[in-house]
């Protein structure tokens, strides 16, 4: 089995949370799915696709979206804990369990990233 490890590194807690909460949203997914192989149980292979794929802005502190995308992705490590989580099965409803902090992630990456895209979707 082979196996890839990616590694960056961030200035802060919160600049590793915001990277977390804009790598699992939704619109970096969609940006990225159209580039992936296909297994029995859909697209894989992420690897590098995000940061290849996606231009995903630099963390400033100072921005109200990117700082709000952090503490949401802070929460729902919390909660992420006690959920039961099967990556291969239930993706879909386990992002469904993380309620509305899930949702918000997706609208505010969805905002910081569509002047990049000239507003379109991806």
């Amino acid at each position: 089995m082979d196996l890839n490890q990616y590694v960056t590194t961030c200035e802060s807690d919160d600049e590793a949370h915001y990277l977390c909460g804009m790598l699992n949203s939704r619109r970096v997914n969609e940006a990225i799915t159209a580039d992936q192989t296909r297994g029995q149980f859909g697209p894989r292979d992420i690897h590098r696709r995000p940061v290849e794929f996606v231009p995903i802005p630099r963390f400033d502190p100072g921005e109200e979206d990117h700082a709000t995308l952090a503490e949401l992705s802070r929460q729902m490590h919390v909660s992420a804990g006690a959920i039961p989580f099967d990556s291969q099965h239930h993706r879909e409803a386990y992002l469904a369990m993380l309620g509305t902090p899930g949702e918000r992630v997706h609208e505010i990456a969805e905002r910081v990233l569509a002047p990049l895209a000239g507003g379109a979707s991806p």
